[in-house]
């Protein structure tokens, strides 16, 4: 990983870790110093509203991370996990993200617009521009009855950048459950079981449906299957977890439904034993509605 093979400076990491306001008052108090924090293990790390200007992030793990508000401009978190990370509010602006994961398109173009600010500063100047040349090189309109008016110039600037927002937002990122769903169809596709593999996973409202490439699903390749998805399924927030998880044969005409996802993190962590009679107390078996 380039750039990312040295550790966090531990003194940076001790301050980031005693929480916001003396992590941002440090920075306030040491506003020539960057912070080092490469490689560091803040997963499901609270850093709402924290200061983290310019900071070395390198291959951080922020799996999950809270970072609402913050103000993260010019931070370098290139190669760094940032699966499902909040970013709501952030200040992101110049950001590094070369390699990094869980980068949806939303967030890439927050790297790189404009502020508000910038925005009309550049209309105003383009308005004065304007009306420069309604004098010079853009001809009078006075004695050219079809050039536009000042105002009709300034108007067509403004309705570019309106048509320009509303086209940004009519490109729809990936949701977070789009992205868990995406990632643990990539886990699971790196799983070799023994005589079978996962062919693919995709939603249904609440219900999450692992395909498996079997013609006929039995209990052998059912709780593997369905251990798997759980340890794929155990860092995510309780919020995203699906009502069921659906492990069916090729077709998607047979297979057994697992009631608890919710269980999945203690589920993972018992005996095979245990294990199996968990998943057979919450298990039924699933047939496909009969096509008409």
């Amino acid at each position: 990983m380039s750039g990312g093979s040295r550790l966090a400076n531990p003194q940076h990491l001790e301050i980031l870790n005693r929480g916001r306001y003396i992590w941002n008052q440090w920075r306030e108090d040491n506003a020539e110093v960057k912070p080092d924090l490469r490689a560091s293990y803040l997963r499901e790390a609270k850093l709402q509203e924290y200061d983290l200007r310019d900071c070395d992030l390198r291959g951080a793990v922020m799996l999950g991370a809270f970072m609402t508000d913050a103000d993260l401009r010019g931070a370098d978190l290139s190669y760094a996990d940032l699966r499902f990370c909040d970013f709501a509010g952030a200040k992101m602006t110049g950001v590094r993200l070369q390699e990094s994961k869980g980068i949806t398109a939303e967030i890439r173009r927050r790297t790189k617009k404009r502020s508000g600010w910038a925005k009309r500063a550049v209309a105003a100047a383009m308005v004065l521009v304007l009306a420069a040349g309604s004098y010079w090189s853009l001809g009078d309109p006075e004695s050219d009855p079809e050039s536009p008016s000042l105002w009709e110039r300034a108007q067509a600037l403004w309705t570019s950048e309106a048509e320009a927002s509303e086209s940004d937002r009519a490109v729809e990122a990936p949701s977070v459950e789009d992205l868990l769903t995406q990632d643990i169809e990539r886990r699971l596709g790196e799983v070799e079981f023994s005589g079978w593999r996962v062919d693919a996973v995709y939603r249904i409202e609440a219900t999450l449906v692992v395909r498996t490439d079997k013609d006929h699903l039995d209990e052998a390749q059912y709780v593997p299957t369905l251990a798997a998805t759980c340890g794929a399924l155990a860092p995510a927030e309780r919020s995203l977890l699906p009502d069921e998880i659906r492990v069916t044969d090729q077709a998607e005409e047979a297979g057994w439904s697992f009631a608890s996802p919710e269980n999945c993190r203690e589920l993972i962590r018992t005996s095979p034993a245990v294990m199996r009679m968990a998943i057979a107390a919450e298990t039924r078996l699933y047939r496909a509605p009969a096509r008409p």
